[in-house]
């Protein structure tokens, strides 16, 4: 494992708060500290001129909050300029450089250093909404504020508490959703129209034949544009997100209805069962057939649970 290796000066004002969390007492039987959200430290810091951190090689997420003021995050080659409502999610064991920015003087920041495995997943998707970027803005969001001062508050008194640590854990689940829905709206309000209606247009014929000259007739653009185009905005091909279309549709016909596995592959647009088993496999995990037994399962059981 790497050491970390960290430069810093707290420069920090008096009615600065800093919590150290100690680890070991989250350890619920059922929940073991590896898997799911669970803090490790957390302040609410008043950063004067002088405060900055360089630091790489640790093993831990870092959240900052900017309250009011103004901060600088070096981060993955980028610079960014950080103002109120504005939070930077970074992995620390990557090379960082925060600091507060020359012309405020001052930073008041909220955040919380935390961990588990289940972060991981959480923050690929951030970054993949994000476009590579640690920073978003969550202007008009009050509720990330007040549960960061919630974590602060509830970490106040030390000791062990387990009923402490999940809440805590399902706080911390919260705010990360809440950034990841942030960027999902910043994705959705920058996407362009041409995509909507592409989007739209497919979820409305998704069991048709719907080839790329199709589609490119339709909206009156250049296929291969059209391609470069919905993959820069979507993150997906528009044949990928067809197949997904189809798919979703899919698993509501498995969970819903009695239809064959051919009958749902015809229902959904894919005219060769093979086929659609091979894709419904490769995106779920498991055959078509497996997920309606799956599903149906779990629905006789919450049935025979009511009785």
């Amino acid at each position: 494992m790497a050491i970390q290796v960290l430069e810093y000066h707290h420069g920090l004002e008096p009615q600065s708060v800093w919590r150290m969390v100690n680890s070991n007492q989250f350890a619920p039987v059922a929940m073991p500290e590896k898997s799911i959200p669970y803090v490790q430290e957390l302040g609410d810091f008043y950063a004067s001129s002088s405060f900055y951190t360089k630091r790489h090689s640790l093993v831990s997420y870092l959240l900052k909050y900017t309250v009011s003021g103004e901060g600088v995050l070096e981060y993955g080659d980028s610079r960014y300029t950080l103002r109120a409502d504005d939070v930077f999610w970074i992995d620390c064991q990557k090379q960082q450089y925060y600091y507060t920015a020359p012309d405020t003087g001052h930073w008041h920041v909220l955040w919380m250093h935390f961990w588990g495995e289940a972060c991981a997943r959480y923050y690929e998707l951030f970054m993949l909404q994000n476009k590579g970027s640690p920073v978003v803005s969550l202007a008009g969001d009050t509720q990330v504020q007040s549960q960061l001062k919630g974590l602060l508050a509830s970490y106040s008194q030390q000791g062990a508490n387990v009923m402490r640590d999940i809440q805590a854990s399902g706080t911390i689940s919260s705010i990360l959703i809440s950034c990841i829905s942030a960027t999902m709206q910043k994705s959705f309000n920058a996407t362009p129209q041409l995509i909507v209606q592409a989007r739209d247009y497919i979820s409305q014929h998704f069991c048709e034949d719907l080839s790329l000259d199709r589609l490119s007739h339709v909206l009156g653009i250049n296929k291969y544009y059209f391609v470069r185009l919905f993959k820069s905005s979507t993150g997906y091909t528009p044949n990928e997100y067809i197949i997904m279309e189809r798919i979703n549709h899919a698993k509501e016909l498995l969970r819903s209805t009695d239809l064959t596995i051919n009958e749902v592959a015809d229902e959904v647009g894919f005219h060769n069962p093979g086929h659609f088993i091979n894709l419904f496999k490769r995106s779920l995990g498991m055959t078509p057939g497996m997920y309606r037994s799956f599903w149906g399962q779990g629905q006789r059981r919450k049935l025979e649970g009511s009785v």
